[in-house]
């Protein structure tokens, strides 16, 4: 009997008219192993666009038997961290796969980092490589730190984290859901714009380090409204400030002195 495995694609929805259909339907015809299902958690966090009227057309036209897609939602809008919450408390597979809601998946994505999960039975988390699309459309290379590094060394991998010097991709996380469990994950509400920090910081820092796999995963859009992007406003109005001393706030008994100071460096550098 195929040991079947469920692998969640956390998408938080808000506003992404424009986005929602490709980022979609990249993840629904990706390459997937024959023991694998597929569940795609679309949450709507009040969107007041046509986002779930996309969304909507999309779950009539899929006819793949391996693949669902479930649309959830936020009470009210409460930002991309709270709405990864409402699918992590319904999510009842294997492994978890968080994803924005305006970037792709790479064809072989999941079935690239399902695969190192099957040959090596200690791994936790797997992360790949990255390319960029521009606003123009033009697809280039993305950030690339260390390609070699010992990944059973936290020390080092959070270090070099810290330091600027080691980019895992937002896009790019595959994680095993039990592995949240044991760290006591969750997605902290406030943190309105550093969701994926304070994921990869958080398990970095319980002593669980990504096992990079030499493959392009994701592509990662760059925002077409520049200055007014998410990111943009909250390095402008002291968000990402106020989320990195959250986050060091949360994470200051799992850092040693040196780590600590590090991310209350990279706060004040938003100051």
């Amino acid at each position: 009997m195929i040991n079947t495995k469920k692998i969640g694609v956390f998408i938080p929805l808000y506003n992404k008219e424009s986005y929602i259909a490709d980022t979609v339907q990249s993840v629904v015809n990706s390459f997937l192993p024959s023991n694998v299902f597929l569940e795609v958690l679309l949450v709507d966090d009040c969107s007041t666009d046509k986002s779930m009227e996309i969304v909507d057309e999309l779950i009539s036209k899929n006819s793949k038997k391996n693949v669902t897609i479930k649309i959830l939602s936020t009470e009210h809008n409460a930002g991309p961290s709270a709405a990864l919450n409402v699918a992590l408390d319904v999510f009842d597979g294997d492994f978890v796969c968080p994803m924005d809601a305006d970037d792709f998946y790479t064809p072989n994505s999941i079935y690239s980092r399902f695969s190192a999960f099957q040959q090596n039975e200690d791994i936790e988390w797997v992360t790949g490589n990255e390319l960029t699309m521009t606003p123009d459309g033009k697809i280039i290379v993305g950030v690339e730190y260390l390609k070699e590094l010992d990944w059973s060394n936290s020390d080092e991998y959070l270090n070099l984290t810290l330091l600027g010097k080691n980019f895992i991709p937002a896009q790019s996380s595959m994680v095993k859901l039990s592995t949240l469990f044991k760290v006591n994950f969750r997605w902290i509400d406030e943190l309105k714009s550093t969701q994926d920090v304070w994921f990869n910081l958080k398990l970095l820092a319980s002593g669980v380090n990504p096992f990079k796999i030499d493959d392009y995963v994701a592509i990662y859009r760059v925002p077409d409204d520049g200055k007014n992007s998410l990111a943009a406003r909250s390095k402008k109005n002291g968000q990402f400030y106020q989320d990195f001393l959250k986050i060091a706030q949360l994470l200051q008994d799992q850092l040693n002195q040196f780590q600590y100071d590090l991310l209350l460096k990279i706060a004040n550098n938003y100051k």
